[in-house]
Parts: C-alpha cells; structure tokens; sequence
C-alpha cells in the first residue's frame, strides 16, 4: 500500500527548496574558492611548506589545510544531490557525526597554528606560553564535550528530506552555539596577542603598522575569527537549511 504524502503549503515548500539551493550554493562557492586558492598558492606551498624539516606546527597546517579540502568536497558531494546514493535518517546522522568530527579535528588544528605563531612572535615568552597553552587547552576540552553533547542533543533531529533530497538539522542547541563560540573566543586572544605585539613594537614611518600586522598572519586570523562568528550566527538560527550552511 502507498502512503500519501501531506499536502505541504507551496510557500513552505518553496521556502524549504529555497534554503536547500542557498546552501548548495554557497557550499560549491566555498569548495571553488578554496580550491583555487590552492592552486594559486601550491607553488609556494611545496616551496615553505613541504620542503620544511618535519615539525608538530608543519603537520598541523598540512592536516588543516587538506581536511578542509576534503571535508568540503565530500559535503558538496552529500549535498549536491547529484549523486545516486540512497539516504535516509540513518545515514544522514551518520553523516552529521562525520561532519562535527570533522570540525572539531579542524579547530583544533586551526588554533594550533595561531598558537605557534602567538609563540614565535612573542620570542617564547614563558608567561605567554603558560597563558596560550592554558587557552589552547581548555578551548579543545570544551570543543570536543560541546560536539558530543551536540551529537548527543540532535541525534534524533536529524532527517532526511526526501522533497529537497537533502539532510538538515530540524532544531538547534546551546551545545552547538558554545561548540563555535569557544574557539572564536581563542581567535580573539590570538588577535589580541598580535595586536598588542605589533603596538609595542618600535617602528618609523617607513615601517606602517599594518605591514606589521600583515607579516605576522593578522588578515588569516580574522577572516578565521570571522568564520567563527558566522558559524554562531547559524547556529543560533533554527532554519535546517541554514544549519547546513556550518558544514
């Protein structure tokens, strides 16, 4: 016997397949960008990076760049909706698990990196190793607990929409809020670091204040702190279709 769909309004129909598209959209652009960019930059890539002695720092950019690469292509893919994989809640849970994993090993390695750099610019400074390190630490621990209290929280939240052929979140939590927050909130410290040094710094006219900024990773930390708080932004929204746009 074939069960009869309910008659859905046309303007939540429409409105469900309009956040369905602005989700695709934006996650293709996003993959396009960043592979772009690394094409233009791969010279320079293999250059520093992969000729560079082996080190915690090199391996924490190598697995942060490319798990963004591939986290990106692989959510493109699930939600492309061009593919000839069967869906359903099951698998898109699975697949929301794969995702926050993701994040959360990508944060991670993301703060890493402004660690170090905090560490290099300060010359080592023990107090200001003691205070980052304390920072770092506890901005992990809180990421990993809100991931899984999230996954825990939304488990059964998750669907798949047969109509948009695509999987959302049908609620948010203050789980997933703090998830975002906490490492904005390590960016803003980083930031805070950078800033403080290059005020401190003596210079002349002919050595301007943001060629410092710039030269000690300043635009890279605030377009990451700015992803953060977008990220927040959608959390905080109840839209399944935006909630997507975390991924």
């Amino acid at each position: 016997m074939m069960l009869i769909p309910p008659i859905i309004q046309p303007e939540v129909l429409f409105r469900e397949f309009y956040l369905t598209a602005v989700a695709r959209y934006l996650g293709a652009a996003g993959l396009a960008a960043l592979l772009y960019d690394h094409a233009l930059t791969i010279g320079d890539e293999i250059r520093l990076i992969w000729a560079a002695p082996r080190s915690f720092l090199k391996w924490m950019f190598l697995i942060n760049h490319y798990l963004s690469e591939v986290g990106l292509i692989v959510s493109a893919n699930e939600m492309s909706g061009l593919n000839d994989l069967s869906y359903d809640d099951r698998r898109c849970r699975k697949l929301m698990i794969a995702i926050y994993s993701y994040c959360t090993v990508s944060t991670a390695a993301a703060n890493a990196i402004g660690f170090f750099r905090v560490i290099v610019i300060w010359d080592k400074s023990p107090r200001v190793m003691l205070g980052l390190s304390i920072a770092l630490i506890a901005t992990f621990i809180t990421t990993l607990l809100c991931t899984i209290a999230a996954l825990i929280i939304l488990h059964s939240d998750i669907h798949y929409n047969p109509i948009t052929q695509i999987c959302f979140v049908s609620k948010s939590t203050p789980a997933a809020i703090i998830l975002w927050a906490t490492p904005l909130a390590f960016e803003i410290i980083v930031i805070s670091f950078i800033a403080y040094n290059a005020l401190s710094l003596p210079r002349d006219h002919r050595t301007p204040l943001r060629r410092i900024l710039y030269r000690d990773g300043m635009m890279f930390f605030v377009a990451v702190a700015l992803s953060r708080g977008l990220n927040i932004a959608f959390s905080v929204v109840t839209e399944p279709g935006l909630v997507l746009m975390l991924i």
